[in-house]
């Protein structure tokens, strides 16, 4: 440093000596300001180059170092520094979601952006009574982090639960568990006959209510694209009919594969009315099939003879020959109720896995009677894969009405788009007053949540640029703006920058701010 200002100082005497001092001032100040603003320009070209270079910075970035993560309370980025940043300055701190410091189904532990760990979060069950929806995609966690220890806590809490086991494992890993803490232990799995106990729908079907809820599990829902939709409310109106001349027919020895003989034989349908005269009030309903000619009859039944074909299989006869448990009855003391539905069985593990959760909600309708809601105990639902069952479920109206009869129900699914389009999707998922979105899931599955959070207020920083008369490198002036910023933006839901098993979650009611959280600290390993 001594020596450039001695030499700077003898080179203005030498250009004093030769050119005279007032000009050896102006010619020495603009070689200054030229070699400056070479400078200048010289840093800006390489500011602009590591900016723009992704590669450039891994190669320098320090071994386990991260890009830098906005907290709450941080300043705005400077421009041009955005996509160098995650952003969680809009979700909630630990003060913030209090009510959920106190105790419940846990949900791991509070997550700084920074990385530290804090308090344990739970979520308390009058909470899950609001409905709760968790997505994420194969190994980011639903299982160990959710579902079973979510069981194991509304169990424990005295409360009945109700899960659908696709894997197949479930079953092993909270028989134990569930027999310790005093609960009964229901297994009903088309995929395990062996060991499975029997239940025959059949038998609670007592009203209209649960004959509808049993015609849409078996035909589906109707579809919006149908463009003959005659044909399908025609087969559910045969098939109600047909449900309830069986039980009239059989009475308690009432048997699922009988519904598939009734409506494949024209003869035991004209058996039924001349012999049970109970049953001829049920005529009307089935008068454009009566006495149809055989092959005219064979067309008109193929597709319902399908759908109904499952239940004279060997496999389903082994589960649905008789009731070894009442679902009127799961709620008298605390019971884990596991129904295999394996994703390896397709359509008759869709079917009759349906056909139980909508028979269980049947029963749930029935909790609307005087005092019912008031006195039955809490119930909750954790179904897995739940797109599976959409299309025979009509959960935006299950949703909307669980809660006032004391019933939780959690979907868990892979991703957003699974439950339809976007009408659909938030016609289901806008009853889940707590939302939770694990790490790695879809970009459509982000925007849906970071539209669901909505817009913060913030203030962004301008830059702006001007050029002196002098000047070969424009300088620059900041200014500040109020601006409309996402909550969270797709990158942060996507992508958090922790290792570790971690999600995001929103619980509406507590908080309008979403929270991160350490699932490995609540997870259960087997």
């Amino acid at each position: 440093m001594c020596s450039t200002i001695a030499l700077g100082v003898l080179a203005f005497v030498a250009l004093a000596y030769f050119l005279g001092p007032e000009r050896a001032a102006r010619v020495f100040g603009g070689c200054v300001r030229g070699v400056a603003n070479l400078l200048a320009l010289f840093v800006r070209l390489c500011s602009e180059l590591w900016r723009n270079s992704p590669g450039l910075r891994a190669a320098f970035r320090r071994p386990g170092a991260r890009e830098r993560v906005l907290s709450p309370g941080d300043a705005a980025p400077l421009p041009g520094q955005v996509g160098d940043h995650f952003d969680y300055r809009g979700v909630a701190v630990e003060r913030e979601i209090a009510p959920l410091l106190q105790g419940g189904l846990r949900l791991g532990r509070y997550l700084r952006p920074s990385g530290q760990p804090g308090a344990n979060v739970y979520l308390p069950p009058e909470m899950l009574e609001r409905n709760c929806a968790v997505i994420g995609p194969p190994g980011s966690g639903k299982t160990e982090s959710v579902v079973i220890p979510w069981i194991e806590g509304i169990l424990s809490s005295g409360a009945s639960a109700v899960t659908i086991d696709v894997k197949g494992d479930l079953a092993d890993r909270l028989s134990r568990s569930a027999l310790q803490m005093g609960a009964r232990w229901w297994y009903w799995s088309i995929s395990d006959p062996a060991r499975s106990m029997s239940w025959n729908w059949l038998d609670g079907v007592a009203d209209e209510r649960g004959r509808q809820a049993a015609v849409q599990s078996i035909l589906g829902r109707p579809s919006p694209h149908d463009n003959q939709p005659f044909f399908h409310e025609r087969d559910c109106r045969w098939l109600r009919a047909c449900i309830e001349i069986v039980k009239l027919v059989q009475g308690p020895e009432a048997q699922p594969r009988s519904i598939y003989k009734l409506v494949a034989s024209d003869a035991v349908m004209a058996a039924a009315f001349e012999h049970y005269p109970e049953t001829r009030r049920l005529r009307p309903e089935v008068s454009d099939l009566v006495g149809l000619g055989a092959d005219e009859r064979s067309r008109a039944v193929s597709g319902l003879l399908n759908a109904l074909h499952l239940f004279s299989s060997q496999e389903i006869r082994s589960v649905t020959e008789r009731s070894d448990f009442g679902l009127a009855d799961i709620c008298s003391r605390p019971t884990l109720l596991v129904i295999g539905a394996s994703l390896a069985d397709a359509r008759a593990s869709e079917v009759m896995s349906s056909i139980m959760i909508s028979q269980l909600l049947a029963q749930v309708y029935r909790r609307f009677d005087a005092g019912g809601a008031r006195t039955a105990r809490p119930l909750y639902l954790i179904i897995d894969e739940a797109p599976r069952l959409k299309t025979r479920i009509d959960y935006a109206e299950v949703l909307s009405v669980a809660r006032s009869a004391r019933v939780g129900i959690c979907l868990a699914a892979q991703d957003v788009s699974q439950f339809g389009d976007e009408r659909e999707a938030s016609g289901i998922l806008s009853n889940c007053l707590t939302f939770i979105c694990l790490r790695g899931v879809s970009a459509e599955t982000a925007r849906y949540f970071s539209g669901r959070l909505g817009n913060r207020a913030d203030v962004a920083v301008e830059q702006g640029v001007n050029r002196g008369p002098r000047e070969l490198v424009p300088g620059q002036h900041f200014g500040y703006q109020n601006v409309s910023l996402p909550v969270l933006d797709a990158r942060a839901i996507m992508h958090p920058p922790f290792d570790t098993y971690s999600g995001i979650v929103h619980v509406s009611p507590v908080s309008p701010k979403p929270f991160l959280v350490d699932l490995a600290f609540g997870c259960s390993h087997p």
